[in-house]
Order: C-alpha cells, then structure tokens, then sequence
C-alpha cells in the first residue's frame, strides 16, 4: 500500500488589507493518525491550480528541504493541469518551498539548498525603450514578480491535503513624470537601496540600486516607466532620484521617502516640473497587492526632500542626542542611529502595550492593529505605526541587551513592561510588518524568528513605534 499527501496550491487575490509581500506563509503541520502503517517513504502528490485566470502561477517549482537545508527533492509544475509526486521520508521533518520565478527574469538555482538566493537578472527592457536605457537599466523586473510560499510537514498519515499561499517577494513600482523641457531626450529613477535577493528559506540578503529608465508617451509630455517590481528596501527609508537632461544638462532630484518599501505594496509617484520644480504626488494603488498608503510631497533639482516622516513631529533641537533605554520628554528611546556628529533619528517605543490583538490576516477584524495605531497619542506624538521586520528585530534585539531596564524605565513613565508569555504560560507574540508578521521578545534562539502571523489568532500584543531626528544646538561663538 502507498501512502499519498494531497497537496493543492492557491493563489487568491490578495485583499487591501493585507500586506503580503513581505510576507511568506510558512506554517507547520504535523499529520498523525493512530494506528497507520509506517513505511519508510511517502508518496506526496502534488495538485496545482491558480484560483484565477489573471495571475498566472506557472510553471511552479517545487522543492523538499531537510532540517539541515539540504535538498531532498523537486520537480516543476508546468501548469494547473499538472501532476506532481514527490518522495519524502515518512515520520521526518520536510520543508517544501513553492517558487514562481520566471526563468528569463530570475536566476533561481537548479540544486538549491535552504539558504540559497534567487536573484534577478539583467531586465527586459521594452522594444520602445532606447539603446542607452538598456545599458542604464539594472535590478529590476519589468514583468513577472517573484512569488513564493512555504510550509512545514511530517507525513505520518496514509493521506493528508497541505494548502500553501503565494506571497509576492516584491514591491511594485510605477513612475509617471510630466512638465519635463522639450529638448529632455532621457530620464531615468535611481532607487536606493534595495535588497539582492531572496533565499528558499525566505531571508532577504545583499544591497542594491535599481536604475529604471522612463520613455516618453507618444504624442504626449509625460515620460513613465511602466509597472515595475523591485525587491524591498534594506533600510528603513527609501531614496528615489529622478534623472533627466535640460539643453545637454544633467540634472537631477531626490526625495527621500522615510519608510522602507514592502513587499506586495504597490507604489505609484507622479510628478510634474513646474517652474524648476517638481511637484510630486503619490499614493499605493489599492489593487490586489496590499494595504494602500497615501504619500503627497515636493521636491526641487536644489534640495533633498524628506517625506514619509513623523509630519506632527519635524525635526526637533535637543541639548544633548538622549541615549537609548532612556525617557526623552516622556516617550522611551528604544534605539538612536546617529546620522552625523550632531543629528541622529530615535526609534521611540509607545508605553502602551495593546493586548488581544488580531493580525492583518484576521477574516473579520483585520483593521484592529492599524485602527490602534492610527488613533495612538503619546504626550505630543501623533504618528505613531505599527513596527518594520527589520524595527521589529532591533526592538528584540534592544530588549535583550537589559530586559530588566527596559521594564523599569518603562514603568517609571507610568507604561506597561515588555510581556513574555500570558496567564497560561504560553509564548506572547508581537504584530509588526502592517500586522502580517510577529515576533517575540523571549530569550533564546528558538524564538528569534519573524514568523508569518495566523488568521485565527485572537491574542497577539502589539507595541507601536515612531521616528523623531534630533539635532543637537550649536551654540553661538
């Protein structure tokens, strides 16, 4: 007799409410069953399907992980009518990745292990594009954005069915550009920076600059780029530098947008030249891919522009930059990253601590840890949001260096202390990436992971953070 796992893929429109990029399913299933025959292998069969004919996930590749990262097996899905049978030893841990990377886009490993990293390739710049955008042009794709779910399985039954999600690893970008001089013959965005890629095992990694060029509309003003896809930002503010020519001049400007780009975020700028400047808005299409964001800015050839930022709290003077784990003017300093000698950005903690929380991913209350940070005032403090996967590591990391402090400073602002585990012991997990990931502040190396958040959770805790740049006066001589 042999044992069969039914695996079946799905790949929904992901609703606005969820930011799904930057996120990737990973969840762990252990089939057991008493008295089942226990054979040395399983056969796992593969169904696929797409759930609708307008994001097309094929061909699909499919690999099997040991614990150690190694690869146990693969095979490609060509498309939903495909069949797909994997062997997988019974009664032992698998990991099975699922990767939608269009092979003339990516460069994704034949023989990959755990930890190695699909990467793009040298874009496919369109037919009406010029010669030398071709040669300007890196680190993007114009088509196709990398997808990718995960999930782990101990087969142990005779069958079982494993449901798996795509996620998009990439953000979506679309340029349009208008007011530009006549005689302007080539523009191009410079984005800064972005990550290289992304591993199986779903770790992003590296730095990098995608140039994308801009063609002119015909018979039109307005230069655009199309739509576009980029891994996120590596940092936790984005960069955009627009390109152009003026009578044979170079020129050029740049906005600064203070929060990194996410993955399944779609993000759209449009700007117009109006007398030497640029008057820029932009806001994040409301499409399939995730939670929208409005942005309005602008910006000129002369100035470096921020944007994105804290707008109820600008930049403020200070006698001395405070120092992390401490109380500035009532609000704990959970980080401080000095900029230069005399400005540096604070990463402030709430001294709230919101229990009972849902996810993003929740079906009926997805709104819950955004509808708390939109309506969260500290003393002053308006602009308060849910953390970064990144700000959500630092915090832990911050955390665990003097946990103790922390709980006493905190409590010295009349705050709640960092929670643990609740009343039954078990692990307290934190919302942070817009309430599609959590992360943990208990010590020790198994709970350092950011893991995707569940659907039906009802009792994550949630910590909001804000950024505020200081800058130390200078006294008059």
């Amino acid at each position: 007799m042999t044992n069969h796992i039914i695996i079946r893929f799905r790949h929904p429109i992901l609703l606005a409410c969820s930011l799904a990029a930057l996120c990737m399913s990973c969840e762990s299933y252990d089939f057991s069953e008493e008295a089942v025959e226990k054979l040395p292998m399983t056969t796992v069969r593969i169904l696929t399907r797409a759930a609708t004919s307008e994001d097309d996930i094929y061909p699909l590749d499919i690999f099997a992980f040991a614990p150690d990262g190694s690869l146990r097996t693969s095979q490609r899905v060509e498309s939903a009518s495909g069949k797909v049978s994997l062997q997988l030893p019974q009664g032992e841990a698998s990991r099975v990745v699922a990767v939608t990377a269009d092979g003339e886009t990516y460069s994704v490993p034949s023989s990959p292990s755990l930890t190695d990293r699909i990467d793009l390739k040298a874009p496919q710049v369109p037919e009406d594009f010029s010669s030398g955008s071709m040669c300007i042009a890196k680190d993007y794709a114009a088509s196709h954005p990398l997808q990718m779910a995960q999930a782990d399985l101990t087969p142990t039954s005779s069958s079982a069915t494993l449901n798996l999600q795509m996620y998009y690893q990439m953000a979506s970008l679309q340029f349009t550009l208008s007011g530009l001089p006549s005689t302007c013959s080539s523009v191009y965005v410079s984005v800064g920076s972005t990550y290289e890629g992304v591993s199986f095992g779903g770790d992003f990694s590296g730095k990098q600059n995608p140039v994308i060029p801009l063609v002119r509309e015909a018979g039109g003003d307005r230069w655009v780029s199309g739509k576009v896809y980029v891994f996120p930002s590596s940092g936790n503010q984005t960069s955009f530098t627009i390109n152009y020519d003026k009578n044979g001049e170079g020129m050029y400007a740049q906005v600064t947008y203070q929060k990194p780009l996410l993955a399944g975020i779609p993000y759209v700028l449009e700007g117009t030249l109006q007398e030497e400047q640029f008057l820029v808005t932009g806001d994040v299409t409301p499409a399939q891919w995730g939670t929208p964001e409005s942005l309005s800015f602008t910006f000129s050839p002369d100035v470096v522009t921020l944007i994105g930022g804290n707008s109820d709290t600008p930049e403020q003077s200070v006698g001395d930059i405070p120092a992390a784990h401490t109380l500035w003017e009532g609000h704990f300093v959970a980080a401080v990253t000095p900029l230069d000698e005399t400005t540096a950005d604070l990463l402030l903690l709430s001294v709230a601590d919101f229990g009972g929380m849902t996810s993003a991913l929740h079906a009926t209350t997805p709104y819950m840890a955004s509808e708390a940070a939109q309506n969260y005032r500290e003393a002053a403090l308006a602009s308060w949001r849910i953390p970064t996967e990144d700000e959500a590591r630092l915090l832990r990391e911050q955390y665990l260096l003097a946990p103790a402090h922390w709980n006493d400073v905190l409590a010295s602002a009349e705050g709640d202390t960092i929670v643990l585990t609740d009343e039954k012991g078990g692990n307290v997990r934190y919302l942070c990436q817009d309430g599609q990931r959590t992360y943990s502040y208990k010590p020790g190396s198994s709970y350092n992971a950011v893991k995707d958040a569940g659907a039906s959770v009802k009792d994550y805790h949630l910590r909001l953070v804000t950024t505020v740049r200081v800058r130390e006066k200078v006294e008059e001589k």
